[in-house]
């Protein structure tokens, strides 16, 4: 591997080779001093609510849930590092339609809008209840216009 450095004058640099055609030296590095690209995983994202739930996406915690246009899978952790619970939130099929109605081109059901609409109806379902769904499931039967505004104009 060799990286490219602008030469500023005269260096002692060791396995440093003058490239005639760009004016640069290139510097051999071997493999095992070459920067290793970072092995952590990214942390999943939190959304907070104002009244202390926090939702985790489970697509994000397990490769296995994925996200879907009628289910979305959420880790839940209740108020003050209270108990953790999977919630899931289910589109309505009228629903579903009606958003697709709003689009030239359908939106995929494996779509970031599903997800985002879902994280969006159940912290704002916790946020107004304060307290989980019944049974750990939200349905999204009624859509506002801000999210039919959002699903005409939701680009992937």
């Amino acid at each position: 591997m060799s990286i490219g450095l602008a030469s500023r004058g005269p260096r002692n640099l060791d396995n440093a080779e003058e490239d005639p055609n760009r004016g640069m030296k290139n510097l051999n590095i071997s493999e095992s001093q070459a920067p290793k690209a970072s092995s952590k995983v990214n942390p999943p994202i939190e959304y907070v609510t104002n009244n202390g739930y926090t939702l985790v996406r489970l697509s994000e915690l397990h490769q296995s849930s994925v996200a879907s246009d009628n289910k979305c899978h959420f880790m839940v952790q209740q108020p003050s590092g209270g108990e953790e619970r999977e919630v899931s939130v289910d589109f309505d099929e009228s629903v579903i339609a009606l958003v697709q109605s709003q689009r030239h081109t359908p939106l995929s059901e494996r779509s970031d809008f599903w997800l985002m609409l879902a994280e969006q109806h159940l912290a704002t379902y916790l946020w107004k209840n304060n307290r989980l769904p019944a049974g750990e499931l939200l349905v999204v039967s009624q859509l506002s216009g801000h999210d039919l505004a959002l699903a005409a104009s939701w680009r992937d």
